[in-house]
């Protein structure tokens, strides 16, 4: 058996060559905005705006999320990804405007401004998200920062809002305290009395009022979704 000659071997890659190859796929990966210096450190920048409706009908008591994180690339992964997501808030007033401050801080460099509300459901609270804007770029400028909003679908926000003002009595409020907003509500108007029917699906559960006081538990299979 012949051995190859030693001149047609192909040697390793030596390490400054590979270490090359992974900077040249770090900066195709990077974004534009991860060698871009932004404001002062510490330094707060303002974020405010307005949140309406689609005929420009202001939107109150809706909270506004900034959220912030570092996306950078991942060795390992061969990827990006977000590290580190933290937030600021704040409320929307009774003319549907809002502001809240982020103090600058280099290590991050991915920004997304978000509006919607909590809604408690079957003994939980979940967000729920109504718009969102990238601000990824807006925010590294020198001066504050407004958003306007125009909320295209509203409809949960209404039926959310329409159910809370029907909650009138102790028995109703501390079931809501409880159990959040139910999965159905059935109103039923007779002679001597209104009848109301709260149904919890996922908890196999329904609260039947009269005139807002529980008159009756009743208990059936779960519906579980899907």
């Amino acid at each position: 058996m012949t051995s190859e000659p030693a001149s047609c071997r192909t040697a390793p890659p030596p390490v400054a060559t590979l270490l090359a190859l992974v900077l040249t796929a770090w900066a195709g990966l990077a974004t534009p905005s991860d060698g871009a210096r932004g404001p002062a450190e510490g330094q707060p920048i303002l974020v405010s705006g307005l949140v309406t409706d689609t005929v420009g009908e202001p939107i109150s008591s809706l909270e506004v999320r900034l959220y912030a994180r570092r996306n950078a690339f991942n060795l390992r992964k061969l990827g990006r990804e977000d590290r580190g997501e933290t937030s600021v808030a704040a409320r929307t007033d009774a003319e549907g405007r809002f502001e809240l401050y982020w103090r600058w801080h280099d290590f991050y460099n991915s920004f997304d401004l978000t509006v919607g509300l909590e809604i408690r459901e079957a003994a939980t609270t979940r967000w729920h998200e109504l718009a969102r804007q990238d601000l990824t770029e807006r925010i590294r400028g020198d001066g504050p920062v407004t958003v306007a909003f125009t909320l295209e679908n509203s409809e949960a926000l209404r039926t959310y809002r329409d159910f809370l003002a029907g909650v009138r009595s102790e028995d109703q409020r501390r079931l809501y305290g409880e159990m959040g907003k139910p999965g159905r509500v059935d109103r039923l108007q007779k002679a001597e009395h209104e009848e109301e029917t709260w149904w919890y699906f996922q908890l196999g559960r329904a609260y039947r009022f009269e005139d807002g006081r529980l008159q009756e538990v009743v208990d059936f299979e779960p519906v579980r979704s899907f």
